[in-house]
């Protein structure tokens, strides 16, 4: 059995569809592609050298799940939490931009937007609920609470938002799960806050399509960076998962060019006088707010070089 095969055949608890175990096969296929095995460790290496993909995949997520956690609060799954809110999450309510939509027994379709046949259309709605904040609530409650209904739940929707997503041609375009404002949101916050909350509850196969998704989502915000706020939040999310996965091969090369971004913007962004040139309180924030969760973590992993004194 050659590693496509054998990818197809680890994903195929998961979904149905051959097209789905398809797509899932090539996220596995990426991410194996850019792990380097000697930072994970001989067993993971030999299996890989010996073609034994089951067991790669077995040593690879035992590595992730064993993983020290990341030092910065802000990307931890512990704390604060709220049962009310997991719980409606898990049975499909949303709320965004004050609209409120149920999702039919928690089956969430993640390109729907409600404002479509319940105006003022609104494309902001589909936009932000791919922030997914709800994912980073019911991770919250699940260290919180330890019930595993939100674990069953995350995982069902995180495959589904794999399997049912895709980058349009236009991926900024109304529609699109692939904006590059969202992801840079999910790899800066919502994402590492899941990893962190569910990584010892997802079996070893979702664990790693999620790192290998948060990879793809890494490579498509280099690859189309925009501008203003917007870049700020790319390359944050861009830094934020190079950062805490440096076992990719590529993660130093995207680390270093988020770095160049992210500097270069502080420095055109902030005016003499401290102010952001969009001179919008909101999104003055953002930037400050990027700004210090690019410092916190590079401080806090041990990447001062990365930051200016």
């Amino acid at each position: 059995m050659d590693r496509r095969e054998c990818f197809i055949e680890a994903v195929s608890a998961l979904v149905q569809k051959p097209e789905e175990r398809l797509k899932l096969a090539e996220h596995l296929e990426e991410l194996f592609d850019v792990v380097d095995a000697e930072r994970i460790n001989a067993d993971y290496k030999n299996a890989v050298n010996n073609g034994d993909f089951n067991a790669a995949i077995k040593y690879l997520a035992s590595y992730y799940k064993s993983k020290e956690a990341n030092t910065t609060p802000e990307l931890s799954a512990k704390g604060k939490y709220n049962v009310e809110a997991a719980d409606k999450a898990v049975a499909g309510y949303a709320r965004e931009v004050n609209i409120d939509w149920h999702f039919k027994d928690g089956e969430i379709d993640f390109l729907f937007d409600p404002t479509e046949i319940h105006g003022p259309r609104n494309h902001e709605w589909l936009w932000q609920f791919n922030r997914h904040g709800a994912w980073g609530t019911m991770a919250r409650t699940y260290v919180g609470t330890g019930d595993e209904k939100y674990g069953a739940a995350l995982k069902k929707q995180l495959i589904k938002w794999i399997v049912q997503t895709y980058v349009p041609d236009n991926w900024n375009a109304p529609g699109s799960a692939w904006r590059t404002i969202e992801c840079g949101i999910r790899l800066l916050g919502t994402w590492q806050v899941v990893y962190d909350g569910f990584r010892s509850y997802l079996d070893d196969v979702s664990l790693l399509l999620m790192i290998a998704s948060m990879h793809r989502q890494s490579v498509h915000l280099v690859n189309h960076p925009t501008r203003a706020n917007w870049l700020m939040m790319e390359m944050n999310g861009v830094y934020t998962f190079s950062a805490l996965f440096p076992e990719l091969t590529d993660s130093e090369k995207h680390r270093k060019i988020a770095t160049d971004y992210l500097l270069k913007e502080l420095e055109s962004q902030i005016l003499p006088d401290g102010m952001h040139n969009e001179l919008s309180p909101d999104y003055q924030s953002v930037v400050f707010n990027c700004a210090c969760n690019f410092y916190n973590l590079a401080k806090n992993l041990g990447m001062e070089k990365d930051v200016p004194n």
